[in-house]
């Protein structure tokens, strides 16, 4: 017998709340357990800065309120002197009036404090010491204002120092939380894990449960393996594209430096760079363990096999840096005045498809044969079908000695033939592809593999 879905509301709240990125997470969140469903409401979000607040309420629809949470004392200490004359210090009753009745709190508190962009020295004087007393401050006023009526779960997100040079403060916090009839349990997350991106980013997080309200278990989010940073910049409008608008285009890089991107490491950032071994300005390692030439390469960035009408094909497995290499080659080639667009293989299918529904496709295959260098990244995801296949043979029919193609692909090239599917359009669209194309073949462990954070 079918379950009929229930569905939960719960409503969330935000202190220190900046600019409503983690209010959105939570409203884009849909925890389903068994044939409960639960979605969540914005109840608003708090924090000192205007501009933050105008942010939040863009992100979630809803308003916010500014607010300083210092007392009169921390104000005093932070600032070096006395509040204005309209200022007047928060209390309890300021954050239930804003925020209403709640299931779920988060705070982010202010933690310049406790990270590693001060020295110890520094953070131990009385501005800073100001900064930190604000989180105890934070959660006294919240646990104050919903005394009556305890939120069933609060949230606390920092960095992991907080656990090391906060750690008086902290044993603060878990004290008045339990004092408030919270059990708490302190962890640590990857947000580049749970939001599958490609820089490994550690947080601290606190969960309070109150003990009464909440049963003592919490389910886990699912985590991801981290991206390469190809995969993320790579699905952005290439330079100079004026539909990304300003907020989103890829800035105009030097060739080299995308080569440089192409070697940093899944989940980690331009400090794994320090990992090369670098002689005389010269990548020593630039053929093992991906085995790419680094002559074959310079080559490529000559652009003189775009002239020759040539192609491209860059193999390897996942993660090994084929997007970043192709999307090297294919800015040289911008700052060589050619013309060149970028488009995911699956993604290019679906744009056709959608073309031919409208009657734009004629148009459509037209601009993709002029266009002097097409990047085809990811080829062979999936399999083709005879529409796909048909789509395919024509781009590469009217390219073929006339432009030039690049395409990556997790497959080797002996695997293609089966990939396509039809043993005749097989034969036709390899014909065109690989005749005439220079082949890259990487070898070599995934660059995905999630590595240890480099420092906190």
């Amino acid at each position: 017998m079918l379950q009929s879905t229930i569905t939960r509301i719960y409503r969330h709240g935000h202190l220190f709340a900046g600019i409503g990125a983690g209010a959105k997470g939570f409203n884009q969140a849909r925890p389903r357990v068994g044939n409960m469903v639960a979605r969540w409401e914005c109840a608003g979000g708090i924090d000192v800065d205007p501009g933050a607040i105008r942010n939040f309420e863009r992100l979630t629809g809803v308003p916010g309120t500014v607010m300083d949470l210092f007392s009169r004392d921390q104000y005093r200490a932070f600032h070096g002197r006395e509040p204005d004359w309209d200022w007047r210090e928060a209390v309890p009753a300021d954050i239930r009036a804003a925020l209403g009745a709640l299931t779920c709190m988060l705070l982010s508190p202010p933690c310049k404090g406790f990270s590693g962009l001060l020295s110890q020295a520094k953070s131990l004087t009385d501005k800073y010491q100001a900064l930190n007393a604000l989180t105890l401050r934070g959660i006294w006023l919240t646990l104050e204002a919903y005394k009556d009526d305890p939120i069933r779960i609060i949230l606390i997100e920092n960095v992991p120092r907080i656990q090391t040079r906060g750690r008086w403060l902290l044993d603060q916090i878990i004290a008045l939380l339990r004092a408030y009839g919270y059990s708490v349990n302190e962890d640590r997350h990857d947000c580049g894990e749970l939001g599958h991106l490609a820089q490994s980013r550690k947080r601290f997080i606190l969960i309070a449960r109150h003990a009464e309200r909440v049963p003592p278990f919490i389910y886990q989010p699912r985590k991801y393996p981290l991206r390469g940073v190809g995969e993320v910049i790579g699905q952005m409008p290439l330079p100079g594209d004026p539909l990304a608008g300003p907020m989103h285009r890829v800035p105009s890089l030097q060739w080299q430096t995308w080569v440089r991107l192409a070697f940093v490491e899944a989940g980690s950032d331009w400090r794994s760079l320090n990992k090369l071994a670098v002689e005389n300005g010269v990548l020593r390692d630039y053929r093992s363990p991906r085995g790419l030439e680094r002559r074959l390469f310079e080559t490529l960035l000559s652009g003189e096999w775009i002239d020759a009408h040539d192609n491209l094909a860059i193999c390897g497995p996942t993660g090994i840096g084929k997007s970043w290499l192709a999307c090297a080659i294919g800015h040289k080639a911008c700052r060589d005045n050619r013309s060149v667009l970028y488009v995911r293989f699956t993604r290019l299918l679906d744009e056709l498809a959608l073309a031919r529904g409208d009657g734009r496709i004629a148009s459509r295959l037209k601009s993709l044969a002029s266009v002097e260098l097409l990047i085809l990244d990811d080829w062979g995801l999936q399999p083709l079908d005879a529409q796909a296949r048909h789509d395919l043979l024509e781009i590469l029919e009217d390219r073929y000695g006339r432009k030039s193609t690049i395409v990556t692909s997790q497959l080797p090239t002996a695997s293609w033939h089966h990939a396509i599917g039809d043993s005749t359009y097989a034969d036709a669209i390899l014909d065109r592809l690989l005749h005439n194309a220079h082949r890259v073949e990487l070898e070599g462990d995934s660059l995905r593999r999630t590595k240890a954070s480099i420092g906190d």
